[in-house]
């Protein structure tokens, strides 16, 4: 059914449960409420087309779909509505929101033996295992090497094992980053393609690291909203 229709049928037919409670909100807006209350009304049917249509806009009205419905999951109490709505910005926050930590497939060390090159002084971390077919492999990276620089970030006492997992871990799948290293006494450099870091053996899958993702953003932005 096409969106204006249905929501035009909405606005005529369903109780105004939120449309009544400000009169000055525009079209858009209207359509979107009315979608929403249609979330809670008698007819199966309209209340999972009504969803669908509110996930389908949210992909080119993000904000204020997600706007309209953290609102209005505070003020409704009706648990169909708001089940719904739960369902609507999960949808549309895991799409656009959650990602994967970023992966290149490295264990390291610290190599508490400062190295000075030229000038600088390094505190290097040395790589004692490289994964197979994952990025640092690709980009030529091996084990015993020594991890001098990671893009601009040297390594020293403030940025050791636990702060280049950090770094890598928060970056989008694709990015390209830079090491450079110490291999068999040369330095080189090495482009290496982050990857989505893979499910390993004991750790939540991914759709429990997407559950929890979404219950910390749904607190939080639930709190924000009701301010």
């Amino acid at each position: 059914m096409n969106l204006k229709v249905l929501s035009l049928l909405l606005i005529f037919s369903l109780p105004p449960v939120i449309l009544a409670q400000d009169e000055k909100i525009n079209e858009p807006g209207r359509q979107i409420l009315a979608l929403i209350n249609s979330l809670g009304a008698d007819k199966f049917e309209l209340r999972e087309e009504a969803q669908s249509e509110l996930i389908e806009m949210g992909a080119g009205q993000y904000d204020l779909i997600i706007g309209k419905c953290l609102e209005s999951h505070i003020k409704l109490k009706d648990p169909e509505i708001r089940f719904r709505l739960k369902n609507i910005l999960r949808s549309l926050v895991i799409k656009r929101e959650f990602r994967q930590k970023g992966f290149v497939g490295i264990s390291m060390q610290p190599n508490r033996a400062p190295l000075k090159i030229g000038n600088e002084v390094f505190l290097p971390i040395e790589i004692i295992s490289v994964m197979p077919d994952l990025p640092a492999e690709k980009g030529g990276v091996n084990a015993g090497d020594l991890i001098l620089k990671v893009d601009a970030k040297t390594c020293n006492e403030k940025f050791q094992t636990a702060e280049i997992v950090k770094y890598i871990s928060a970056m989008k799948p694709g990015t390209v980053i830079t090491f450079l290293l110490q291999s068999n006494g040369e330095q080189v450099t090495k482009e290496i393609i982050i990857a989505e870091r893979p499910v390993m053996p004991n750790e939540p899958t991914i759709e429990e690291q997407q559950d929890e993702f979404f219950r910390n953003w749904l607190k939080s932005n639930l709190k924000k909203a009701g301010k």
